[in-house]
């Protein structure tokens, strides 16, 4: 009976020794589990702090961006300003200033994209730490405000008006001349075949601030005394772009032109004109010289943006600029402009899609000349930062033509 006892009492004990185990086991893996997801809590929360981090970034960026395109004196309109700021918020990149967490090294991707309303984009910000990813955006909307420059002013109603002195021997002008210089001879036709369809605006009506060959004869009217030359803005810092690749077009197998070839464009071959070539402005670009020869036309294609092109000279010594698109195109010039006989740019084009800007010396003594004789013409807006400009022998711009300032 006591061995019986014994008996019981030993498997009793068994019990409870592995009924303790496993409420052991249960415990450690309960203990387990909880840690593991107290760690994996973390790492969630970790990373949602690295993707807001990112973002924060990514905002101050963006709007250090806005500020920095607005404050160009470059962009001087809407379409300017959103054009530059598309080439930002195609931005992508990885942002990593965070210290390690267990030897691996977090991390957030950045982008923008642009969303269907004008004017509004959502920034995303992916963080990663290991294999944790979380994502969080953000709505942001970017509005124009227009510039002080922009300010409208409402120009007399004259094909050429001027503060200083004016002076014509040949070439046509269809409109009136008005100046706000009472000195005498101010305006001069002192001969050649000038036409002027229009009057001479001058101050009080004086006769003799307009001086004229014995055979030319003009009319003479009183310019309104509150007219006054507005402001023109300051000369742009032209902007840095690359060279495009050099590229070669065919018209047979055995027929070939370099048309591109080490920074340097040349429209002087006749392949240009059998196979119609066209620049397809999908970005911006520099050249060191464009050159026209033998009545070659260059076709370039703007699409519906508004590119540009800085070139250090831009020679058509005969040949002709044509713009296919809808946007616009401003070229910069850094050095000369030449034009020889028969050359056109933009012809009966809209005259709002060409904008030139040429660089200057700085020098008085040492202005650049731009001669425009020869039947040339210019469908567009021509601002000198400091030139001595010359129309004779049939020479014509349509158009708007400004001096930055005196020298």
């Amino acid at each position: 009976m006591r061995q019986n006892e014994r008996g019981y009492m030993l498997v009793g004990a068994l019990l409870i020794i592995v009924l303790l185990f496993v409420v052991g086991l249960s415990l450690t893996t309960l203990a387990s589990f909880s840690l593991k997801n107290a760690s994996d809590e973390r790492n969630h929360q970790s990373v949602y702090y690295i993707a807001e981090a990112g973002l924060n970034h990514l905002a101050n960026e963006f709007e250090k961006a806005v500020s920095d395109i607005y404050e160009d004196e470059t962009i001087r309109s809407e379409d300017d300003f959103f054009q530059k700021l598309e080439q930002f918020y195609f931005l992508k990149e990885t942002y990593d200033t965070f210290e390690k967490v267990k030897d691996i090294q977090p991390y957030a991707k950045l982008s923008i994209e642009k969303t269907d309303q004008k004017g509004v984009y959502r920034l995303f910000s992916t963080g990663y730490i290991g294999e944790k990813t979380r994502t969080v955006s953000q709505l942001i909307k970017v509005e124009w405000n227009g510039k002080q420059a922009e300010a409208k002013y409402e120009l007399p109603p004259f094909a050429v008006f001027t503060s200083d002195y004016f002076e014509m021997n040949n070439g046509t002008i269809i409109g009136d001349i008005g100046t706000m210089n009472s000195s005498i001879g101010a305006v001069s036709f002192p001969g050649g075949g000038p036409r002027l369809e229009g009057k001479v605006y001058v101050p009080q009506g004086n006769e003799e601030i307009v001086k004229t060959a014995h055979y030319i004869k003009v009319e003479v009217a009183e310019i309104d005394a509150s007219y006054q030359i507005p402001d023109l803005p300051p000369f742009p810092e032209f902007p840095s772009f690359e060279c495009p690749k050099d590229e070669t077009i065919a018209s047979s197998p055995y027929n070939s032109h370099q048309v591109i070839k080490d920074c340097h464009l040349y429209i002087n071959n006749w392949i240009v004109d059998q196979t119609n070539y066209t620049l397809a402005l999908t970005d911006n670009l520099k050249f060191k010289e464009m050159r026209f020869t033998s009545n070659y036309t260059l076709r370039i294609d703007v699409g519906d943006k508004n590119r540009a092109i800085v070139v250090d000279h831009l020679n058509i010594q005969n040949g002709h600029i044509e713009l296919l698109g809808t946007g616009s195109l401003t070229i910069y010039v850094t050095d000369k402009i030449t034009l020889g006989s028969g050359s056109s740019v933009n012809k009966n084009g809209d005259i709002s899609r060409l904008n030139i800007f040429l660089k200057g010396t700085g020098s008085k003594h040492n202005r650049k000349e731009l001669k425009i004789a020869g039947s040339q013409k210019i469908y567009g807006s021509l601002y000198a930062e400091d030139a001595d400009i010359h129309f004779s022998g049939g020479g014509g711009f349509v158009g708007n033509i400004s001096l930055a300032e005196k020298i």
